[in-house]
């Protein structure tokens, strides 16, 4: 297989499975920290509307689902990259980084503090901590 195309898969793998392990771990919280009481978590509307009423721990453990399934995917990238990986796994951090801003905007209630440390640390930190994970040798 060329490796441009290697490259590219390698880049999907990560998204894809950084994306699922992300959704496992937001229900993972959601289950050990509950949306307020009359928050409907699958409506945008619901979130958009209620984000300040949402407790610390639970938007603590949103963050680390993000980051967590950022690392993971870096980690893919790297390990599935025919090179070394630095690119394809910091794409897959930029394409993170992008859909978080993209819920930013889309939720402009988001505390601040919560948006800045999505932003700085969750996605291209992790997604580097995840290159060099997912490029160390194994055995």
């Amino acid at each position: 297989m060329p490796n441009g195309l290697r490259s590219v898969l390698a880049v999907v793998a990560g998204v894809i499975v950084g994306s699922v392990v992300n959704l496992i771990l937001i229900s993972v919280g959601s289950a050990i920290f509950p949306h307020p009481e009359g928050v409907n978590p699958d409506s945008l509307e619901s979130i958009r509307e209620n984000i300040h009423r949402f407790p610390v721990a639970l938007l603590l453990s949103t963050f680390a689902a993000h980051a967590i399934g950022t690392l993971v995917g870096g980690a893919v990238a790297a390990r599935l990259s025919p090179s070394r990986g630095l690119v394809q796994a910091m794409i897959v951090g930029a394409w993170f980084l992008a859909a978080g801003i993209g819920m930013i905007i889309l939720i402009p209630d988001t505390p601040r503090w919560f948006a800045a440390l999505e932003i700085v640390a969750g996605y291209l930190p992790m997604a580097w901590i995840g290159w060099r994970l997912g490029t160390r040798p194994t055995g």
